[in-house]
């Protein structure tokens, strides 16, 4: 993907300039996603006889482009529509174009793909939420909704990840490796065993195969994909040990990672264990973590506890997500310096809420924003060295403390960028 200098000028003059560029070049990106081999063409040259088709795709693509902004921290889709009225005044482009969309039915699709983004969003936050929490059944169901909506290897990827926790929980966590999961690309997850059991629920069979089948949908619609890869070896070697089949998933990822990346580190971690339970050699054990400090403070984040959050009446502007049972995410709110999430799923329901960059309290452990992991190690584990459970993500690191009902974010420099208190009910 490329973006000329002009281009790339206009977007640094003006006071959106990186929400901007990130428009600009999600965009181009997502029609990579769409493995559509050409440029979308604001100066129209490369556009498509089929309006209707195109309009479509640019859509998809817009659609796309704000996920991958909204990962990377940007809100790329909210002054889209005038960044591309500005866009087609510098280049001096017709409103309507031969066989590409108008501007209005590009202004148009940019304010739907926004508002489907503002129903995705909170879904995805939900599903990573309820995976930390071992709720991967319902995370799971989460992902499957967002994959309805936003087919990507990430997230079928996630999805099976989900599935295949949900398969570890039902053996004996002493029976079961701790298989270096890897969330959305070179995310891992440091969760073995953890979750609910249940009754009457999927049974081993069926998860594998919803897994596997998940993990092979990532690698579809991506070849070089290497996580899914790895996370299907794993899958395999937890429902069928002593199998080829994990073997040859581990062979064909090596042929896909660099040397030094995350990812290579969990394909060594990953071939350790396969090849330890071939030979009926023990398997690596996973590293011992401290004991929490006891927390019976109701915490509350801007005067709102999840408690209070839980006791409010459930509405209806929420995103219904299909499954065997009835399961909404939402309402989800944003007051400024925190925002609050609702799930609910059957007879359980959840409440988040999380700080956003502009708080300027403090945990009852006296923890803000900008501290340092070792703060953090201090305030909540008792010998001061890590505890609790980490999930370690491309955007930085989760921290779960049960005690405490509480999950940090860090940054790529180990600091506090936000946290989150949940309750359930």
């Amino acid at each position: 993907v490329s973006l000329d200098a002009a281009l790339y000028e206009f977007c640094a003059a003006r006071k959106d300039a990186t929400d901007c560029l990130a428009f600009l070049l999600g965009h181009e990106l997502g029609h990579v996603s769409q493995t559509i081999n050409r440029l979308s063409g604001f100066a129209g040259g490369d556009a498509k006889p089929d309006a209707a088709e195109n309009a479509r795709r640019e859509a998809d693509a817009d659609l796309r482009g704000g996920v991958f902004g909204y990962r990377a921290g940007f809100d790329s889709l909210r002054d889209a529509p005038q960044i591309l009225e500005a866009v087609y005044a510098k280049y001096g482009l017709a409103r309507k174009l031969e066989g590409y969309p108008s501007l209005d039915e590009r202004k148009a699709g940019v304010a739907g793909a926004l508002a489907e983004l503002r129903r995705l969003i909170p879904v995805f936050e939900a599903a990573n939420l309820l995976l930390i929490l071992g709720a991967n059944d319902v995370a799971a169901d989460c992902f499957e909704g967002i994959a309805r909506r936003f087919r990507s290897r990430e997230i079928y990827n996630n999805k099976g990840v989900a599935y295949a926790l949900q398969l570890a929980a039902l053996g004996d966590p002493k029976e079961t490796p701790a298989y270096p999961w890897i969330l959305d690309s070179s995310s891992r997850l440091g969760l073995t065993a953890a979750g609910s059991r249940g009754e009457g629920g999927p049974s081993r069979e069926e998860l594998y195969e919803r897994g596997m089948k998940a993990f092979e949908e990532s690698m579809r619609l991506d070849p070089d994909y290497a996580p899914a890869r790895v996370n299907a070896a794993c899958l395999a070697d937890l429902y069928e040990p002593k199998s080829r089949r994990a073997l040859s998933r581990l062979d064909d990822a090596s042929d896909l990672i660099q040397p030094g990346s995350a990812a290579a580190g969990a394909l060594a971690a990953a071939r350790e264990i396969v090849m330890a339970r071939r030979a009926g050699k023990p398997w690596p054990a996973p590293v011992t973590r401290g004991a929490e400090v006891e927390s019976t403070e109701e915490e509350a984040i801007g005067e709102r506890t999840p408690a209070s959050v839980l006791r409010g009446k459930a509405a209806g502007d929420g995103v219904a997500i299909e499954s065997d049972t009835p399961l909404q995410v939402g309402p989800a709110k944003e007051y400024g310096e925190f925002a609050t999430l609702v799930v609910q799923r059957g007879g359980n329901r959840w409440a988040f809420v999380t700080t956003r960059t502009a708080y300027a309290g403090k945990t009852a452990h006296g923890v803000g924003l900008g501290a340092a992991r070792t703060a953090v190690d201090k305030a909540y584990c008792e010998s001061g060295a890590p505890c609790g459970v980490e999930l370690r993500a491309a955007a930085g690191t989760w921290l779960h403390f049960a005690k405490a009902r509480t999950i940090f974010l860090l940054n790529e420099k180990g600091e506090v960028a936000s946290w989150t208190l949940y309750a359930r009910r």
